[in-house]
């Protein structure tokens, strides 16, 4: 998990919302915040990761070729296809950086919720939003959704899974 955060805040990948990956017009691959954990899996050697140019698809193959993996298929090419997904991370990854949910669960305060979307009112849980009162009861998001949805940057999104996962 740690690695996955430094790379998250390393400066080195760019962000994209959607996809995985995706290739800007240049041919330069941007990546989602769970594309980067796919990215340092890859680069490592410890899942096989065969990104599809310039749609965002991946797909993880199974290190024997073994066919009796669920959800299987053949490229073009004659390279067995394993977990075929868009924006979700595969088991593989999940398993390597003990991430809950393909889509990146991870814990916010309340309040940075609130502020993003700029609602006013009662949150959740009971506090009313004024400048005096404010709501620091965490609560569960998918990391895709600060990515695609809210905005937030790479190193915001580290910050979340740093509180969910390490504990800091």
């Amino acid at each position: 998990m740690q690695r996955f955060i430094a790379a998250l805040r390393s400066g080195r990948y760019a962000q994209t919302q959607g996809k995985l990956r995706m290739d800007n017009l240049a041919g330069k691959p941007a990546f989602c915040c769970l594309g980067v954990a796919c990215d340092l899996v890859s680069r490592s050697g410890e899942v096989n990761i065969v990104w599809e140019p310039n749609n965002g698809d991946y797909a993880v193959l199974d290190a024997d070729g073994d066919e009796s993996q669920k959800n299987f298929g053949w490229n073009e090419d004659g390279t067995l296809v394993v977990d075929r997904q868009e924006g979700l991370l595969p088991a593989a990854i999940i398993e390597v950086f003990g991430i809950a949910e393909s889509s990146g669960h991870v814990h916010i305060f309340c309040d940075e919720m609130w502020d993003e979307h700029g609602w006013e009112g009662t949150c959740d849980h009971g506090q009313y939003r004024d400048p005096g009162r404010i709501c620091k009861q965490l609560i569960g998001v998918e990391a895709t959704s600060l990515n695609d949805d809210v905005g937030w940057d790479f190193d915001r999104i580290a910050e979340a899974f740093e509180r969910t996962y390490l504990g800091m």
